[in-house]
This record gives structure tokens, C-alpha cells and sequence, in this order.
């Protein structure tokens, strides 16, 4: 969402999700996720369809899609599955994105969100293997230079999105700990300056 906001709020969303799941969360309806049964051997097919109908109704979306079909461990390889390709395959006029996500501890007992964003390049035979195959090269690379940085613990190798630079453990327990003058939110700065 944060992304969104940021570099998209002009466009409208597309992602699927488990029609399973999204029964119990339908609010995330309202934010253009729709229902999917991912063991459906013609999931692809309707998926596109459906894909292709909004994007003639609302041509400035963006599809959101979790290619491995699940979240899965960030020391795993990448193994998308071929619906992204489809899409991207059937409209010349997309372009795609990896986002890479991994959530780690560093200066505080809850976990820091990292992100790296690469653009998937378009392969010059734009045809469904060709598209899996450049997705799947630039996740993996994505995914593994993300983790470089993250295990790196150097904050410079960062953009700072949300937090300013100060990791919080609980809004009221910093209260309390500024009250009583033993300071607020840990200081990442300060923490990486320890580290070096």
C-alpha cells in the first residue's frame, strides 16, 4: 500500500487472491483484489479473461501478483508460475516490476520491512516462456541482492520509507520511557554506528 501511494496512487489495483480467503477478509475487495482457486488447472485462462476485461474498462492499473502463487522463504529460489507471463505476454503495452520483500531483524524485537524494486526488462520474443524465463531470472537476482543488503545491516544501502529512522517497540511503552527519561523509539542511526 505504502508503494502504492507513493509511486501509483493514479492507478487502480488488480490482485488475486484466494477466493477461500477473501471470503473471510471482503473488505480487501474495495481494494481491487479478486477471488481466485489457485488449484484450479483452468485458473490461468479466467484469470487472464478477467484481467483483460478490467484493463479494457480501467487501461491505468496495476496487476499485483504474487508469481510464486504463495509466499514462500526468502532463501528459497524463485519458481514463478506462468500466470504473470501470460498476462504479460497477451499486452504488449505492460511493463513488470519484481518486488522483492523480506522481513528482518535488526534493531528491534520486531521485524523491519526491506524492499528492492528491479524492472523485469521485456524480452525481445515476448512469448509466454520468454517472459517466464525473464521473470524468473530477475526475481532471483532481485531476491538475492535484496538479502545481501539486508545481511549487510548498513543502513545506506537504504531509502527510508516509513519510521524515520527511528524503530518504535510500542507507542504507549516509548511514552513511558520518555517520561521517565530513559528516551523514546531506538535510534537506528546510532545502533549502526555500534555495529561499525
Amino acid at each position: 500500500m505504502l508503494l502504492r501511494r507513493r509511486h501509483f496512487a493514479d492507478r487502480d489495483n488488480l490482485a488475486p487472491m484466494d477466493a477461500h480467503e477473501l471470503q473471510r477478509f471482503r473488505i480487501l475487495r474495495k481494494l481491487g483484489i479478486f477471488g481466485i482457486d489457485p488449484d484450479d488447472p483452468l485458473v490461468m485462462e479466467a484469470m487472464a479473461a478477467y484481467v483483460q476485461g478490467r484493463l479494457a474498462q480501467m487501461p491505468r492499473s496495476s496487476v499485483i501478483l504474487t508469481p510464486q502463487g504463495r509466499f514462500v522463504d526468502v532463501r528459497q529460489p524463485v519458481v514463478p508460475r506462468p500466470g504473470a507471463a501470460a498476462l504479460l505476454a497477451a499486452r504488449a503495452d505492460m511493463a513488470a516490476w519484481s518486488v522483492a520483500i523480506e522481513y528482518a531483524f535488526w534493531t528491534d524485537a520486531r521485524p523491519e520491512v526491506f524492499l528492492r524494486v528491479q524492472q523485469v526488462q521485456r524480452p525481445v520474443d515476448a512469448r509466454v516462456s520468454t517472459w517466464q524465463r525473464s521473470l524468473q531470472q530477475t526475481m532471483e537476482k532481485n531476491r538475492i541482492a535484496l538479502a545481501d543488503a539486508v545481511q549487510s545491516r548498513e543502513p545506506a544501502r537504504f531509502h527510508i520509507m516509513l519510521g524515520g529512522g527511528q524503530a518504535q517497540v510500542n507507542p504507549l511503552y516509548d511514552l513511558w520511557l520518555r517520561v521517565t527519561g530513559r528516551g523514546g523509539a531506538i535510534d537506528v542511526a546510532r545502533r549502526a554506528g555500534e555495529r561499525a
